[in-house]
């Protein structure tokens, strides 16, 4: 019984070995995408009306105090965007 050995050459290793990560990288980056697309926003523009606004939350004396008074302007500036949106979509 004659048992041949099967080497592929490097060359087609070195190939299948790139196709693979090229085949992953777009895989990930596809999934990627689609996790993007599917989150909201998350920052806020800093626009001068805001920028006033957290100046008055920095002069709050305790800590508390101030994040509580930047958060309700965060949502004071999402609502504000997220109607405009709304109106730009009509």
């Amino acid at each position: 019984m004659n048992i041949v050995e099967l080497r592929p050459d490097r060359r087609l290793q070195m190939a299948s070995a790139v196709a693979a990560l090229a085949v992953t990288v777009v895989l990930m980056a596809s999934l990627l995408g689609l996790f993007h697309q599917a989150t909201p926003p998350h920052w806020v523009n800093a626009s001068p009306e805001l920028m006033a606004l957290v100046e008055r939350c920095d002069e709050l004396p305790p800590r508390a105090g101030r994040e509580r008074c930047m958060q309700q302007v965060v949502a004071l500036i999402v609502e504000r965007e997220k109607r405009a949106v709304e109106l730009a979509q009509r």
